[in-house]
């Protein structure tokens, strides 16, 4: 099969054409177990987990923060990836926790730490330049970046930016063969590897949604902790059986077969394939006022603070998700759980688990203490209900530090008109407050 370079039309969610695989999800034809990222964010590499594309730069400014300035890297960036102006870091962990791999090379950039932004599931890494406000409008990558942050925008498979694969097309079956248990395991954690060793700095993530889930579930693998300096949680998606959505809890996507196979052939009569909103539901944009508000409304929860921004589904990939994708997200309602993709029967979650008849969970405490996390989340928040982050917060080692609001539904907190001052303020204190420079390891 021949390395795919791009498509011009959005992917059909209809069962697609067998794939030439027979391969369980992370298994060679991703490349997930290769060294090196397939597709640079800027420029083409071979290897790594297939996916990738050309994102725009991001704009970093002077160590400062008394400017700004665009520039691309030359080194090989991993696929979902905007990669800014690079400030090298050489530091160490205080805590006894594994250094970043890379010596410094420029000692006089060492204020700036890294800052990986990763986005909402259905759209990509541009929604965080979603304006609210024709004026005065606040932007929190400016914001780090006016702060002195070194800010990175990340970019999920299969997504606007980050779509192309080196072998695979959104025809093949096997394309779509994958969960947010792989952003977990290969694409977040290569991610963090690449800022790092450019940086020479741990780096701080901060997700929302199901990224802030995805970004949690990675934190309970050492080795991935080890990168992150701090762990900031946005509505976070886990533990969500508590919602009271009638339209989530009824609404299963994949009506469930008595048994899925864990290899592509068997997932091909299973709707193996692309899940998308905008056909789905006949909408190329989600409007935040009027009738067509009303979706929204049953998904996110009554919302207090939006204005009249519109998200755009209109470029043919936001919007679009893996149907395996949708259903992992389902099982997370009717559950209640944090855990991996279950398959559907003891028998089948043992192949796919090295004999565990369950799927596992990933479990809070197995964060390091010392990690510092923010968990942010809504009172009103139907997508990612309440109890679902007091949950999580109630398993962890450390209490988290937390801001919550209890008049913020799902989209208040990513595109409330007072946003500056609620999310975002806490946010960059927190990020402040665990910044600065650490000992040399070198």
């Amino acid at each position: 099969m021949e390395p795919y370079e791009g498509v011009s039309t959005p992917p059909s969610y209809s069962p697609p054409t067998p794939s030439e695989s027979n391969s369980p999800p992370g298994a060679g034809n991703y490349g997930e177990g290769s060294s090196e990222p397939s597709t640079s964010a800027l420029s083409p590499a071979p290897g790594g987990s297939g996916y990738g594309g050309s994102p725009p730069l991001s704009t970093s400014s002077s160590p400062n923060g008394s400017g700004g300035s665009t520039s691309s890297s030359s080194a090989k960036c991993p696929p979902g990836l905007s990669s800014p102006n690079i400030a090298r870091r050489g530091l160490t962990s205080s805590n006894g926790r594994e250094p970043p791999r890379t010596r410094t090379r420029n000692a006089e950039l060492v204020d700036r730490d890294p800052v990986l932004l990763m986005h909402h599931e259905l759209l990509n890494g541009a929604s965080w330049f979603t304006p609210v406000a024709t004026e005065n409008d606040t932007l929190l990558p400016l914001m780090l970046v006016d702060q002195g942050f070194d800010v990175w925008i990340g970019h999920e498979r299969a997504t606007l930016w980050s779509h192309e694969h080196r072998k695979l097309t959104p025809n093949d079956a096997v394309y779509w063969n994958w969960t947010w248990d792989q952003h977990v395991e290969h694409d977040v954690p290569k991610l963090l590897t690449y800022i790092s060793d450019e940086t020479g700095s741990r780096v701080h993530y901060v997700g929302v949604s199901l990224s802030a889930a995805v970004g949690a579930a990675a934190a309970t693998n050492a080795s991935v902790a080890s990168l992150m300096k701090t762990l900031t949680l946005i509505a976070p998606a886990f533990y969500r059986g508590k919602t009271t959505s009638e339209f989530l809890q009824a609404w299963d996507p994949i009506p469930f077969p008595s048994a899925l196979g864990t290899s592509d052939d068997e997932w091909h009569d299973n709707r193996l394939g692309a899940f998308n909103f905008q056909r789905e539901f006949h909408l190329d944009a989600i409007p935040f006022t009027g009738p067509a508000s009303r979706l929204r409304l049953a998904i996110s929860g009554p919302d207090c603070c939006l204005g009249a921004s519109v998200l755009s589904l209109a470029n043919g990939w936001d919007g679009v998700t893996s149907y395996k994708n949708l259903e992992h997200l389902h099982q997370g309602i009717s559950t209640n759980t944090f855990q991996h993709f279950d398959y559907g029967s003891a028998a089948l979650n043992a192949l796919a688990y090295e004999g565990k008849t369950d799927p596992p969970t990933y479990e809070p405490k197995d964060i390091p203490s010392d990690l510092p996390m923010l968990v942010v989340y809504g009172g009103q928040d139907l997508y990612s209900p309440p109890e679902g982050a007091l949950e999580f917060m109630s398993l962890t080692q450390t209490m988290p530090q937390s801001v919550y609001l209890p008049h913020y539904a799902h989209f208040d907190l990513s595109l409330s008109l007072h946003r500056a001052d609620d999310v975002y303020g806490p946010i960059t204190a927190f990020l402040q407050d665990q910044s600065g420079p650490e000992e040399p390891y070198y």
